[in-house]
C-alpha cells in the first residue's frame, strides 16, 4: 500500500466519523451562543453610546493642548 492510499483510507474513515457526530459540537455552539447572548443582553443598549461618548471625551481633551499652542 502506497502512502497516499493509506492517506486516502485515513480520510474516509475521519469523514465517516465526522459525518456520523455532526451534530454534537454544532449543538454545544448554538448552547453557547445561546448563553453568551442572554448574557449581554443589556449590554447593547447603554455600552455602545458611553463608549462613543468616552472617546470623544479623551480626543476633545487631548487636542485641546495643541490646538491652544496656536493661539
Amino acid at each position: 500500500m502506497t502512502a497516499y492510499q493509506a492517506y486516502q483510507r485515513d480520510d474516509r474513515v475521519l469523514r465517516e466519523r465526522a459525518r456520523t457526530r455532526g451534530g454534537i459540537n454544532r449543538r454545544s455552539f448554538d448552547a453557547a451562543v445561546g448563553r453568551a447572548e442572554s448574557t449581554l443582553a443589556g449590554w447593547s443598549n447603554w455600552l455602545p453610546y458611553n463608549a462613543f461618548g468616552l472617546i470623544a471625551v479623551l480626543c476633545l481633551l487631548g487636542v485641546r493642548p495643541r490646538l491652544a499652542e496656536y493661539r
